[in-house]
């Protein structure tokens, strides 16, 4: 009896703290509108700003193509909300997710073994055990109804894994996912598979499959009506902006360093996200050995290694951006599993037959965290991953976020799509994220004041090295690139 109140208990005071949490982070963020030095608080920012822009028109009738940029699901929650608090309409829709987020991963934990005290200590650690992933969750994002629906839509193939079939939840949850988070497509496909596999195999009838249909057309026809009553049948501007940019393979290796390792000596700038998360190396462990687990594991691993390719190959995604421009919001959903199976991972390290498996599985990532991408010299006559071009330091908004049209001996290139600009204390810098720059590059129309576009230009290579893993190297984070 002691130990059933406490299993209660216990996630009841650390939803209770979440939520707390949560309150005070939102009312007392910098960004805060009427909380700052700027009026517009984050209304200001690009994302948000057009969020509140489709939800005040959604919440007047209004279906001017103009006013609705991204995915339509974030910003069509919060339009009932918007009557009664137009300047502040995600404050519930952010409390609500972050709740059902919270139940949602205590049921799944406990399709695992894992008893909801343990549970509910993990998400709150995993979601809200630094300042960034509270802020994550108190500025107004997609990303937070999408982990609401994603973890629920887990929990829920979970239990048709183990003969309780929810096929209908899994299919309206995957629906709207990409209604809020069209990216995060491919994170539902685990889940799906799951729950038609186990429909089938488990009941042999049709009835279990059309269930899951259904609850995926029931939120995706309606939300193919509202685009069509918007946009017509044309692709939205949103859509066609977010393909040009799209994804890419090129130097996967290269950006996984740069995103999870340390990325200062191609960027200058920020840490690596295990610099600042270092129980993430547990969480990799962990989902190496998830198969030993079973089949519920292994789809949450699936999902969250799909989830981490997607972003990591995604070319908008840069280490500047991820603290910057708080990108690390990509990863709201995700934390909470990289936390359980990290605890997972140090729960088999304490149990004799699993140690062994456990410990080679860590040993194994930190070897791999061991490798160092570092840049290295080459030639004029050489494809350069990098070029320094020497100069006055320009601005950095508009470098960073300027399309600026290129072209080297291979081609045309263009800021964000194919390369990227940014400013360093002795001029610019320029990446290449598509491909390699083969040749001098030349600026064309649109070169931003301050940049001098005749400067001497220094090529660099990727060297690979071994030694001390960079994210346990101490070092005091600090921003070169000012802006």
């Amino acid at each position: 009896m002691r130990y059933g109140v406490l299993n209660r208990r216990v996630p009841l005071l650390i939803g209770i703290a979440l939520a707390a949490v949560y309150c005070l982070a939102y009312l007392g963020d910098p960004a805060l509108p009427g909380n700052s030095k700027y009026p517009e608080g984050w209304w200001g920012w690009y994302d948000q700003g057009k969020y509140l822009a489709s939800t005040l028109a959604f919440a007047h009738g209004d279906l001017d193509p103009a006013k609705h940029w991204y995915p339509l699901g974030f910003s069509l929650l919060a339009a009932p909300l918007a009557w009664a608090a137009p300047n502040h309409p995600y404050f519930l829709i952010g409390l609500a997710s972050l709740i059902a987020a919270f139940a949602a991963f205590l049921a799944f934990a406990r399709r695992l073994g894992i008893a909801a005290p343990w549970a509910a200590l993990i998400f709150a650690l995993g979601s809200m055990g630094d300042p960034m992933l509270i802020r994550d969750w108190a500025v107004p994002w997609n990303t937070a109804p999408a982990t609401a629906f994603l973890w629920t839509m887990a929990a829920a193939a979970a239990a048709s894994l183990q003969g309780r079939p929810r096929p209908l939840v899994v299919g309206l949850c995957a629906a709207a996912v990409v209604a809020c988070r069209p990216t995060d497509a491919v994170t539902t496909l685990p889940c799906l598979l799951a729950a038609a596999w186990a429909a089938w195999y488990r009941t042999r009838r049709w009835a279990e499959i059309g269930r899951l249909v259904a609850g995926g057309a029931a939120v995706s026809l309606g939300y193919l009506a509202l685009h069509v009553a918007i946009y017509g049948m044309a692709a939205t501007p949103y859509m066609i902006d977010s393909q040009k940019i799209g994804f890419t393979m090129t130097d996967f290796g290269w950006r996984a360093y740069v995103i999870l390792v340390d990325p200062r000596s191609w960027f200058q700038d920020g840490q690596g996200m295990l610099r600042r998360f270092p129980w993430m190396i547990l969480g990799f462990a962990g989902i190496l050995v998830a198969w030993r687990r079973g089949a519920v594991a292994v789809m949450l691993a699936t999902m969250l290694v799909a989830h981490m390719a997607l972003y990591i190959s995604y070319v908008d995604l840069m280490p500047t951006g991820l603290w910057r421009f708080l990108n690390v919001h990509y990863f709201t959903w995700a934390m909470p599993g990289y936390a359980l199976f990290a605890a997972l991972l140090l729960w088999d390290l304490t149990r004799r037959a699993d140690w062994r498996w456990a410990a080679g599985s860590l040993a194994f990532v930190l070897a791999i965290s061991a490798i160092r991408l570092e840049p290295t010299s080459v030639g004029v006559g050489q494809p350069a991953k990098m070029i320094d071009i020497a100069g006055p330091v320009p601005p950095f908004m508009a470098t960073y976020m300027s399309r600026l049209p290129a072209h080297d001996d291979t081609g045309p290139l263009l800021n964000i799509q194919s390369i990227r600009a940014f400013p360093i204390a002795t001029g610019t810098r320029v990446i290449g994220i598509r491909r390699w720059i083969t040749g001098p590059l030349v600026w064309e129309d649109g070169t931003p004041a301050g940049m001098n576009a005749q400067g001497a230009q220094t090529r660099y290579s990727i060297s690979l090295r071994w030694g001390w893993p960079r994210w346990l190297v101490k070092h005091r984070v600090h921003n070169v690139i000012d802006g």
